[in-house]
């Protein structure tokens, strides 16, 4: 954190690994100037809910967007079955065809 005083304001840069985390010395100062990206990192850091593990595929996920993720990887494996032909499958169409 940096300090400078112009005259009659105190202003604080929040930014970089070395960003106090007092809220005291922010509430010192008159300005602080920080980025966006500071900004929304402390948001979801603090604001945000935490992530939940998926125990199928170990990623992690916002406990709504898991249960999204749930149900298309629900999907996803029963298109993947269907696309699977079983052993038996070929030897009844070929029986089916032969009888017409």
């Amino acid at each position: 954190m940096t300090r400078r005083c112009i005259d009659f304001l105190q202003v604080v840069v929040y930014h970089g690994a070395k960003r106090t985390t007092l809220p005291a010395e922010l509430a010192e100062a008159d300005v602080v100037l920080t980025t966006y990206a500071i900004i929304e990192a402390e948001h979801r850091r603090y604001m945000m809910p935490g992530k939940v593990q998926c125990r199928y595929c170990k990623g992690k996920f916002y406990p709504d967007r898991l249960r999204l993720h749930l149900k298309c990887a629900v999907l996803s494996l029963f298109s993947k079955l269907m696309r699977v032909r079983p052993p038996w499958l070929p030897s009844l169409i070929e029986d089916c065809e032969a009888r017409r």
